[in-house]
């Protein structure tokens, strides 16, 4: 790894690969090299270049593992999967096809976004669960999430009352986000898992920086600078439908305002880390902070991605 201070949040998915340029998929002379080399990059993931690099294995070298690196579109992610390959995310057009205005959500969807709205207007607690009351399967993907180790509170919530005794309307509008974000079923997995992991990272980094009652502006902040590409809609269109923060909104649509340095870094930290230093610097975030909240985030989210 580079000394990059940054090398990590940028870098982190994949550290040994090997191609020449062209994608021609060769293996390294040095015997040394070859016995730490785990993954190998096999470009747009043709089954030939696959094939190629597995013939060019011996028994004394470790398993390599085929990453697909030039993978044009978030629709051929199924199809190396299928085949049995790692994709490395840099910059995929990772966007669903945005539908036009207006168009009907998915009825889960629909019903996530019920929910928030009435959660912003503060509406009765018997309202929010009548709501619920004839969907038991997203009752329990809800449940699932706020007793899942990720949210860490060591007492068995058994029902959406219970948890709005403890907790509140807030946290509650901060779950159904994460739902809200694996509600498309037809959107590729691994968006869902990054919305929720950039979601983290922003929240983390702003610990210390922003107040305390703002965490949870910063955490959907994060989650909702990808739900456009997960429910296939513009970001307008979302916007429109959940009420959220002007600061927010403002970081959305232009990555302004006072949250809109820290959408910006989480966006480089994921790319090529290229205007991480400056970014951080304007909001007075250190590159150990910057590391150690992506690094946290990641874990995070994955013990509640699998809601």
């Amino acid at each position: 790894m580079s000394g990059d201070p940054y090398a990590f949040s940028g870098q982190w998915e994949c550290e040994a690969r090997h191609a020449v340029p062209g994608g021609s998929v060769t293996l390294p002379e040095d015997r040394e090299l070859r016995s730490v080399l785990t993954y190998m990059d096999v470009g747009n993931g043709h089954l030939e270049m696959v094939a190629k690099m597995q013939a060019r294995q011996t028994p004394a070298m470790p398993a390599l593992q085929p990453v697909a690196t030039h993978i044009a579109a978030w629709q051929k992610v199924d199809d190396c999967a299928a085949k049995g390959l790692n994709v490395l995310d840099e910059g995929i057009d990772a966007r669903v096809a945005v539908r036009e205005a207006g168009v009907i959500l998915q009825p889960e969807t629909m019903l996530i976004v019920r929910m928030m709205q009435l959660i912003r207007r503060n509406e009765d607690l018997r309202s929010i669960e009548a709501t619920l009351k004839h969907h038991a399967a997203l009752t329990y993907r809800l449940l699932h999430h706020i007793n899942s180790p990720g949210i860490g509170i060591g007492v068995q919530i058994q029902s959406l009352q219970q948890a709005l005794a403890i907790f509140g309307y807030s946290p509650l509008f901060r779950w159904l986000s994460v739902l809200l974000a694996t509600s498309n079923k037809t959107a590729a997995d691994f968006m869902a898992k990054k919305a929720i992991t950039r979601g983290r990272f922003v929240e983390l980094m702003g610990q210390g920086i922003v107040p305390a009652h703002e965490a949870d502006d910063l955490f959907l902040m994060g989650m909702f600078s990808l739900m456009d590409r997960l429910l296939g809609v513009s970001m307008e269109e979302v916007l429109g439908r959940v009420d959220l923060s002007e600061s927010v909104q403002v970081a959305l649509l232009k990555r302004e305002g006072p949250y809109g340095s820290f959408i910006a870094l989480a966006e480089t930290c994921e790319a090529d880390g290229r205007h991480a230093a400056s970014l951080s610097e304007s909001i007075l975030i250190s590159a150990k902070k910057v590391n150690a909240s992506h690094l946290a985030a990641l874990a995070w989210a994955q013990d509640v991605a699998s809601v």
